[in-house]
């Protein structure tokens, strides 16, 4: 039975097969029928087409190599001839049931640089332009002969395979388009297949599922273009354009929004390329819709997170736990701690000087946050860039983040709570005093009368007149306690006042000589700075002791030669009474412990002052605020208007 090439291989298969070949091996390739039809020709060289084979001379020369390769053909498995022309030429045939069908070639290449002195002569014997044919000469590939004899056994045995494959054409053609199908249908992307007029002329099974459309309705009657998003439209349109010129000017690669069958939004990645040596694109679409979303969901989620994180009302930080540095902080710690991002940013707590007791952090909050992985709620002090002290409530948690183990660490600052309940308990002390000056206070001041009475009475009697003197100290002592029991009296709640609108400025001034005389005694001075000031609803004599005291304490914290400033202002609803020396400043101990009545760090003192003015300033809906340090001590009375 005779057969004929083209009833056994489908030729356009065989020319994409054959355009493969050529873009692995670089070099042309073309298969003629038993006749010298050319069934394919693919990567012709331009010094053969332009030059070789457009001269009759040439030309003469390429049929008598074609003629010398089709009388050996048979002879060996392929064979390799120089043409007379300069090149290279191999050819294989292609043989069933011992019948010639076909011919496969290749060639049009050099094994070793070209003698170009040898084509200058060509050119010039021929009238070839010799630019132009000299250029065209240097595209020809130069292959080593063992990787052409290696190439060449690859195409023997691709046309034997050829060969066996026609022999059931009908059978494998169907195999080889389910195998294609499959993969077709089976890439996982939704692919399409369309013209040079974007025409879509095959879809597959997931283009179904992207689209909402069934294949009929897809293939053959939509352009590509009609899915597209508005935005879309005119980008797609120049990319196809210019791909059909060339390939190499546009991305392969691309995301593009495009509408489903019910008219929604979808975000898809695309990739298209011509099909070789056709007017055809394969585009293949990965629909990242449902990616899309997650990872703006995510974004927004970070988002979210970082405005929660950077605008808590409480201090918050990330320390990753191999370092011990500092990755992240939210404003509220630049703002509580006086430092700047940058400051913090890669340094640690300790470089920092942050802790107050790292010490003992280390031994209890650390070893417990590692047995535990977690603490809740630990009160904690830390030292701001300027060295003042902050109490905070400390929470923190072990986290992973990015693969690394950090410490999220929430801090409430609690130091205004602390400073109230200080304040309170303060306060529940000075009442219970008072309570009970009110209670006992008359109780044991009229016992004293009765005894400063009987001893004045004794004084003047001459059977004791050796014993005046110690009368005399006597009843001192007992106008010395007396004085204390006033003021202990003063501590009553129910202490009456005489309250009337008075000017506060008037009333420092009436007792300015009074101080000024004490500071001189001590080589001091006291300067007024009163600002204009509204009438305030004052007890004259309670102010006076308020101004007496705090005066008289500054001016015992200075040594010789210090000032002492006594200033009023005016500020929004409040007049504020200020004092303020030139000591050394109250020690945190002490200072805790400032307005407790009987508690005192003088030799002679009672340690009724200070609680005596804090009862004042509370019967006058008044708040006394204490700002210390080496510089010196300032106590503030705020008077509400």
């Amino acid at each position: 039975m005779e057969y004929k090439f083209t009833d056994l291989v489908d030729i356009s298969h065989l020319e994409k097969l054959m355009v493969s070949a050529c873009e692995i091996t670089g070099l042309l390739n073309a298969v003629l029928d038993s006749s010298g039809n050319i069934l394919s020709k693919i990567g012709w060289q331009d010094i053969c087409n332009k030059f070789h084979r457009n001269c009759p001379q040439t030309e003469s020369n390429c049929r008598k190599s074609d003629s010398f390769i089709c009388e050996h053909l048979l002879k060996e498995p392929f064979i390799g001839y120089k043409c007379i022309n300069g090149l290279m030429d191999y050819a294989t045939p292609i043989i069933v049931e011992g019948q010639h069908l076909a011919t496969i070639f290749i060639g049009q290449l050099l094994h070793e640089p070209p003698d170009e002195e040898f084509f200058r002569r060509q050119a010039s014997k021929y009238g070839f332009d010799e630019t132009a044919y000299m250029e065209a000469l240097r595209r020809v590939p130069v292959i080593p002969k063992e990787r052409v004899v290696s190439i060449m056994s690859f195409y023997s045995q691709l046309a034997q395979l050829l060969a066996t494959l026609g022999l059931e054409k009908k059978r494998e053609l169907i195999r080889s388009e389910d195998k294609y199908r499959t993969v077709f249908e089976n890439s996982g992307a939704g692919t399409f297949i369309i013209d040079r007029d974007l025409k879509i002329i095959m879809a597959n099974m997931e283009s179904e599922r992207i689209f909402g459309f069934k294949k009929e309705e897809i293939e053959g009657s939509n352009a590509w273009t009609e899915f597209l998003y508005k935005e879309d439209f005119e980008k797609i349109k120049e990319y196809h354009s210019l791909r059909m010129g060339n390939p190499g000017s546009v991305p392969k690669n691309y995301q593009i929004s495009v509408y489903d069958k019910n008219g929604n939004i979808k975000e898809l990645y695309a990739t298209a390329a011509i099909i070789p040596d056709t007017e055809l694109t394969a585009v293949s679409l990965f629909d990242v819709t449902q990616q899309k979303q997650s990872k703006e969901a995510l974004r927004q989620s970070e988002e979210r997170f970082y405005k929660v994180f950077d605008n808590s009302p409480d201090i918050i930080n990330i320390i990753g736990m191999e370092d011990g540095r500092y990755i992240e902080v939210n404003k509220k710690f630049a703002e509580k701690l006086e430092y700047t991002l940058e400051e913090v940013i890669g340094r640690t707590p300790e470089e920092l000087n942050i802790f107050i007791d790292e010490n003992n952090l280390n031994e209890t909050f650390f070893r417990k946050l590692s047995e535990q992985g977690n603490i809740n709620n630990v009160e904690i002090k830390l030292r701001t860039k300027s060295g003042e002290i902050i109490t905070t409530l400390c929470s923190t948690e072990i986290i992973n983040i990015n693969d690394e183990i950090c410490w999220l660490t929430v801090l409430k600052d609690i130091t205004g709570e602390k400073k109230m309940e200080a304040e309170m308990a303060r306060l529940d002390r000075l009442n219970l005093v008072g309570e009970m000056a009110a209670g006992i206070g008359h109780e044991i001041r009229n016992p004293m009368t009765a005894v400063k009475g009987y001893l004045q009475l004794f004084q003047e009697k001459e059977e004791f007149a050796n014993y005046r003197e110690q009368f005399n100290l006597m009843v001192d002592e007992l106008d010395r306690a007396n004085s204390i029991i006033t003021e202990y009296l003063s501590l009553a709640k129910n202490k009456v006042t005489d309250l009337k609108r008075r000017s506060i400025n008037k009333i420092i001034k009436s007792i300015s000589p009074l101080l000024q005389a004490d500071a001189l005694k001590e080589d001091k001075t006291i300067v007024l700075e009163l600002e204009d000031t509204p009438l305030l609803l004052l007890d004259e004599k309670e102010i006076r002791q308020v101004i007496i005291n705090l005066v008289r304490n500054g001016l015992e914290a200075m040594q010789p030669g210090g000032s002492l400033f006594i200033g009023t202002f005016h500020e929004g609803r409040e007049v504020v009474l200020s004092v303020r020396d030139q000591g050394p400043g109250i020690s945190d101990e002490i200072l805790e412990k400032l307005g407790t009545p009987f508690f005192t760090n003088k030799e002679t003192g009672t340690g009724l002052g200070l609680a005596v003015c804090y009862s004042i300033a509370a019967r006058h809906n008044a708040e006394i605020e204490v700002d210390t340090g080496p510089a010196g001590t300032t106590f503030q009375v705020r008077f509400k208007i």
